[in-house]
């Protein structure tokens, strides 16, 4: 995503990667994901966390509908707490 905007810097300002996150989350704080998926993979975030909203964005057909039915099926496979 960083690379597909470096030269649009008004959106590559607004792009945050887990990297960035001040919080540390840990398991206990949201739905853990897979090592395969896109999202962690992306986000450098080993957990999806609660109470937190996260965004997509990006141009058609780039993944985001994809990505978001990923995590919909991680959150569903969870074990509840």
């Amino acid at each position: 995503m960083q690379k597909l905007y470096a030269k649009d810097k008004k959106i590559s300002t607004t792009i945050a990667t887990g990297a960035q996150v001040k919080a540390e989350y840990t398991e206990a704080d949201g739905i853990l994901l897979p090592e395969s998926n896109a999202f962690r993979q992306l986000s450098a975030l080993t957990v999806l966390p609660y109470n937190k909203i996260v965004q997509f964005a990006g141009k058609p057909d780039s993944g985001k509908s994809t990505v978001a039915a990923e995590l919909m099926v991680a959150a569903q496979k969870a074990e509840p707490r």
